[in-house]
């Protein structure tokens, strides 16, 4: 029996020293062929060992690296990893001998080799999955790959690629989702802030300042919080008013735009001089700073020019802007400047702003500047007209081809041919549509007009769409007028009817024309003319073919049948007649020959023996009329709106002059009357000129007199007459003039050229080439000389007298210091400043130039050289 187990035992260990011979020889022949890249020997190889070595590591080794070969076209990292992951396990379940053995075949340095290789497939596994960007296969590489030493590269990746995919989708889900699964990725923040975004867009999708106020309140730590307040700011801003940014700055306290509405806030209680309602922020640098700029508004400032270039100075003679500008605004001449910012002028014409700290704000960007108060200033570039602040805000950008300031602080502006509205930040409130936008002040309605048909808003919704309304056209018809009590007549197609001051339909538009006269409505229809009362009912019952409304009455015709109503309906008149009509307020009617007039007082007059009916008024006051006619005789007379005869019918014509004069003609000459019938002037000139600036010029032979009513009658008897210059009238004679007082006494001899009036006692007069100023009462020559200016400031008047050199000023009837050279006078703000220039030497190469009041005190001065002098031309 032992020898049987010991023969058995032989056998067995004899054969498996034979078929692991066989197996070494199979796997040498897979490794020379891996190494000479003959993978054709390899695949046979590995087909041979599949049938006795299935389990053995080095098949497993050598199928991995035939699968990891990437220059075959069936190489598959996954799998050769898989397989080393075998050849792994297996290589370790051998004897120390063994594994030996088996690193020798596979001409491996150690086990540490399987290690890198499989550290290459992992690293081209991943290459390959990043080449694919396949999220789902870089989430599989990090489940069968967990201890890969490119984990981190891998997350870093598949984070990059999952934010990319929810970047692509741009949803509020697909970011939630990404932040849910990926929690500890970089891109958690960036996907939280465009989440928020998308969440804050969807709130506020029609960017009403409320959306934006509700979606604080829900969402109070957004991440687009800062987005909000910012639109909350433009928004609630846009009437640009003082309270507005303080209402602000109370509400966000902590806002990104806290330091914008601080400036714009302190900015405009500087202009509006308003400065308690900012004491609470009186230590912030915003309200410091235009704190400190507000006393400098009220100085003076002096042009300055040296070298060829200008500058600005203050009054105490430090320089501002040093000279380096090449000319100021044209507008600012050599006068001191008054204004809150000074612009500048480059030699082309552009214009910039500098602050009085000489601070610049806006280079020399525009072609023209107007100031429109509150620190706002239109401008215009070659690009287009736009809208700063001095703060150095653009608020709206100069692309329109027109801007023009509004209403409550909007601006209209037209883009393409057609115009829009704008709020102060440059927002549309109404899309550029229209033809043409007016506002109806007494209405209180904008109008806008767009191809044939007018829209029609409430000013008082402005203010909404400047709070983020939307606007939509809900009042749309082809033609709007005004009518009375503020109703409005409109027209949809060929039908009229009319609105109350709400817009809210007062007539149906259904008519074919309406008018509304003193609470009645006065309606055409099919069937006629109706009179119907302000809630629509009929006034009277009848249908008319003609209608017309007066102050007092209404006269409506129906066939031959004419009908005189008052405004409660009453019947004054039902007969057949030829024709009615108003005069004023009265209604002539005629009836074959026969001749009625309905007063303002109900009364009837029978005024057959009449024609030429024409009401007698004044141009300036139509309120105030009477009443004219012919008798027989062909002769005016006048009757008042109540029938009492104001002039008998004794004249050929009547023309009033004013309320209470009436020009008439007898026998082609003119008199006076008034409304009484007395006479004023008798019927004795050949001419009577009309009322102007309280005087009436006469003529009588060729010769102008003049006749003040009430005042001044001075007979024709001179060439010419001027209007009075105080108590005195300049007369012609011979052609010269002289001067006479209201009763046409002669103050001064008819030989002078020219005469002005200087002051109540003071004239100037010109015989020849010498002046004077003279006392026409006392005849008394105070100054003679070869040349006078003149100039006004408000109520004051200044002359600068030349005798020679010297040059006296006088003003308002008293003399001021005498001066030589040169003397420019301005008016500053209701004040006089003299501009002096006076040579420094004899040689006159060097000039002191001095701005000074009338007292000598001088507020600036400088020294120019000679040349520099003649190029100074700002006069």
């Amino acid at each position: 029996m032992s020898r049987i187990f010991t023969l058995l035992l032989i056998s067995s260990v004899f054969f498996f020293n034979i078929q692991t011979a066989g197996g070494q020889s199979v796997f040498k022949k897979g490794v020379r062929a891996l190494a000479k890249g003959d993978y054709e020997q390899l695949e046979a190889v590995l087909q041979r060992a599949a049938k006795r070595h299935a389990r053995h590591p080095l098949r497993f080794w050598l199928w991995a690296r035939y699968r990891g070969i990437d220059s075959l076209p069936h190489h598959n990292y996954e799998e050769a990893h898989f397989l080393l992951d075998r050849a792994v396990q297996a290589w370790q379940e051998g004897s120390v001998r063994e594994q030996s053995r088996w690193l020798k075949i596979a001409r491996l340095a150690s086990f540490d080799s399987l290690y890198r290789y499989r550290d290459y497939l992992d690293r081209r596994l991943l290459d390959q999955i990043k080449a694919g960007s396949d999220l789902q296969a870089v989430e599989h590489y990090l489940q069968e790959h967990a201890h890969s030493p490119y984990k981190v590269e891998a997350i870093t990746w598949r984070d990059s690629l999952a934010f990319a995919q929810a970047q692509a989708a741009d949803t509020y889900d697909a970011y939630e989702e990404f932040i849910a699964r990926y929690p500890g990725a970089p891109q958690v923040e960036q996907a939280r802030r465009r989440r928020d975004m998308l969440l804050f867009e969807e709130w506020t999708t029609e960017g009403k300042l409320q959306d934006y106020l509700d979606f604080l309140a829900r969402f109070p730590d957004s991440y687009a919080r800062d987005e909000a307040e910012r639109r909350i700011f433009y928004l609630s801003t846009a009437t640009f008013r003082p309270e507005d940014f303080l209402h602000f700055l109370e509400n966000y306290p902590q806002s990104s735009m806290r330091r914008h509405a601080l400036q714009l806030a302190a900015c405009l209680a500087m202009f509006h001089d308003r400065w308690a309602p900012l004491a609470a922020y009186a230590h912030e640098p915003e309200v410091l700073y235009w704190k400190e700029y507000a006393p400098l508004r009220k100085q003076w400032l002096f042009p300055y020019f040296q070298d060829g270039w200008w500058g600005v100075a203050g009054p105490d003679g430090n320089i501002l802007i040093p000279p380096h500008l090449e000319r100021l605004w044209k507008e600012y001449g050599c006068a001191p400047i008054t204004d809150d910012f000074i612009v500048v002028e480059d030699r082309h014409g552009r214009l910039g702003i500098y602050d009085r700290r000489g601070k610049k704000l806006f280079g020399a960007l525009f072609e023209d500047l107007e100031w429109l108060g509150d620190g706002l200033a239109w401008v215009a570039t070659a690009a287009g007209e736009g809208l700063v602040h001095v703060t150095g805000m653009w608020l709206i950008d100069a692309v329109y081809e027109r801007l023009e300031p509004f209403v409550n602080h909007t601006f209209l502006a037209r883009r393409g041919g057609v115009w829009g509205l704008l709020d102060v930040y440059g927002r549309v409130l109404l899309p550029f549509e229209y033809d043409k936008i007016e506002l109806w002040r007494e209405e209180a309605l904008l109008v806008l007009h767009k191809a044939g048909s007018a829209e029609l808003l409430p000013l008082q919704q402005l203010e909404s769409l400047q709070q983020g309304e939307v606007y939509y056209p809900l009042a749309i018809f082809d033609e709007v007028a005004p009518l009375e009590a503020h109703h409005l007549k409109v027209r949809a197609g060929d039908a009229y009817g009319a609105l109350d001051a709400s817009l809210q339909v007062a007539l149906d538009v259904t008519y074919k024309e309406v008018d509304l006269k003193k609470n009645t409505w006065i309606v055409h229809t099919g069937r006629g003319v109706c009179l119907l009362r302000m809630s629509g009912r009929p006034l009277v019952a009848d249908t008319f073919h003609y209608a017309r409304a007066g102050t007092h009455y209404i006269v409506a015709r129906r066939d031959s049948l004419w009908h005189i109503y008052d405004y409660l309906g009453q019947a004054l008149f039902r007969q057949p007649a030829d024709t009615a009509y108003f005069l004023g307020s009265a209604v002539l009617v005629q009836a074959g020959k026969k001749t009625m007039l309905l007063l303002e007082n109900r009364a009837w007059q029978d005024r057959s023996d009449y024609y030429d009916f024409q009401l007698l008024r004044t141009s300036h006051d139509a309120g105030r009329y009477f009443i004219q006619m012919r008798d027989r005789r062909d002769k005016i007379g006048v009757i008042d709106r109540y029938g009492q005869e104001r002039l008998p019918f004794r004249y050929e014509a009547a023309y009033m002059l004013d309320n209470y004069l009436i020009k008439v003609h007898v026998k082609r000459r003119v008199g006076l009357v008034d409304t009484s019938g007395q006479v004023v002037l008798p019927i004795e000139y050949e001419g009577i000129g009309d009322l102007i600036e309280g005087t009436i010029p006469l003529m009588k032979r060729g010769r102008f007199g003049v006749f003040v009513p009430g005042q001044v009658l001075i007979e024709p008897q001179f060439e010419a007459l001027l209007h009075p210059e105080g108590r005195y009238w300049r007369a012609r004679l011979q052609g010269n003039w002289g001067l006479i007082d209201a009763e046409g006494k002669k103050l001064l001899p008819f030989r002078y050229e020219r005469i002005e009036a200087v002051h109540d006692s003071l004239f100037l007069v010109k015989a020849g080439l010498q002046w004077q100023l003279v006392n026409p009462l006392s005849g008394q020559v105070f100054w003679e000389g070869s040349r006078v200016e003149s100039f006004d400031c408000e109520n004051s008047r200044l002359l600068l007298l030349y005798q020679g050199k010297q040059i006296r000023i006088w003003k308002d009837g008293a003399w001021m210091a005498c001066a030589e050279d040169y003397v420019q006078p301005y008016c500053v703000q209701g004040k006089w400043v003299l501009r002096s220039e006076q040579a420094t030497d004899a040689q006159e190469t060097r000039w002191r130039i001095a701005w000074k009041d009338l007292d000598g005190q001088v507020f600036f001065e400088t020294l120019m050289r000679e040349e520099e002098l003649f190029e100074w031309d700002c006069d």
